[in-house]
């Protein structure tokens, strides 16, 4: 609903049980504070849907967690075809490169901890994306949250090996 059927609505609630099960799982105990970045949409992807629901779930999580938000330090460069029809390798293909660090956030990166935010872990290839471009700046860290788990074949209509 958050994704797909403007449930902005969600967010906090959402929120709120992502920040649970990052403490419930210990993930941020020895860490301290993180820098909260949320995963980047293409500007025209963003345009069509209105909203990036990555950026709406990494805003609260940062709040929920009186982490320091950045929301526009990383940046999609390339439009890409919906993902969810493609392969992992063609995530992959497709995502090299896409994203960009911007220059003016490089030294506050710099020896942080980053929680990245995206809604929905498919094959990993948005968060490696990201993650390539994060590294440049040196962080000490670098943690994925996102709300769910999606099962690339049941995407595609195919049948789960994943229990």
């Amino acid at each position: 609903h958050l994704k797909y059927r403007e449930g902005q609505y969600l967010a906090p609630v959402m929120a709120r049980l992502m920040a649970a099960a990052l403490e419930e799982q210990g993930m941020l105990k020895e860490k301290g504070p993180c820098l909260v970045i949320p995963v980047p949409l293409h500007p025209a992807r963003q345009k069509q849907g209105g909203y990036n629901q990555s950026q709406l779930l990494a805003s609260q999580l940062a709040h929920v967690l009186e982490f320091s938000y950045i929301p526009h330090a990383l940046t999609r460069q390339k439009k890409t075809a919906p993902l969810y029809r493609l392969s992992r390798q063609q995530r992959a293909a497709a995502l090299a490169h896409s994203m960009v660090l911007g220059d003016e956030y490089q030294e506050q990166l710099r020896h942080r901890h980053i929680l990245l935010v995206d809604d929905i872990y498919t094959t990993g290839a948005t968060a490696n994306a990201c993650k390539e471009a994060l590294q440049q700046a040196g962080p000490t860290s670098i943690t994925l949250a996102a709300f769910a788990l999606a099962d690339l074949m049941t995407l595609r209509g195919g049948h789960s090996h994943v229990p």
